[in-house]
């Protein structure tokens, strides 16, 4: 069982929902992403939940970005970055049937790579081999509850399903999983909406 770490910085969190019932959110958002990519290591996932200046304090020593955002990631290990072929990517999701889909050979539980640099932790770490851990330490997820708020209202999507579609947008940057390019951002987002339609969480992305 892969085991979540959660740690409210800001009570606003509390008007959403009871710190037990955020417990359950990012642990039942954690194992279906895990399990969406392939990742059979038992884990460990931290969860911070935060306001903007925090945010603006984490993204300006980690990303050179003076500005808040919404969800920040900080892997400690370092992998490959899984992606599809190019001519196997689609422009857009908005006729994406994900029925049956299942994320390609070679995603986001291949062995990771052995270089140490990162730009977001200088901490970041490599496992030679993971199996042989007993729990597997990711890295941490962080969000803020004031930049979130204000994307769910101008999204018009419930705040909830927001934050679960950001909670596992930032598990899958602990596994490598980024969108630089029309071929990544084509697996991530599909394996998106692959974790929230288990939820009912509709498509996002139309």
């Amino acid at each position: 069982m892969n085991f979540c770490r959660l740690d409210i910085e800001n009570d606003m969190w509390l008007k959403q929902a009871t710190e037990q019932d955020w417990g359950q959110v990012i642990q039942k958002c954690t194992d279906a992403t895990l399990e969406a990519t392939g990742w059979a290591p038992q884990s460990e996932v931290s969860f911070l939940l935060t306001d903007d200046a925090i945010m603006q304090e984490l993204n300006g020593q980690h990303r050179q970005k003076n500005e808040t955002t919404n969800v920040l990631s900080f892997p400690l290990i370092s992998f490959s970055r899984p992606t599809v072929p190019e001519n196997e990517c689609a422009p857009v999701l908005q006729n994406l049937d994900l029925q049956g889909f299942a994320p390609p050979v070679g995603g986001g539980f291949q062995a990771p790579t052995k270089n140490l640099d990162s730009q977001h932790n200088n901490n970041q770490r490599n496992i030679s081999d993971v199996d042989d851990i007993a729990r597997c330490m990711l890295g941490d997820v962080v969000l803020s509850y004031s930049t979130v708020l204000k994307e769910s209202k101008a999204l018009g999507r419930p705040f909830l399903d927001h934050v679960f579609h950001l909670m596992t947008h930032g598990v899958l940057h602990l596994l490598g999983y980024d969108h630089e390019n029309d071929s990544e951002a084509f697996l991530m987002e599909s394996l998106e909406i692959l974790v929230l339609q288990r939820f009912e969480i509709p498509n996002p992305y139309v």
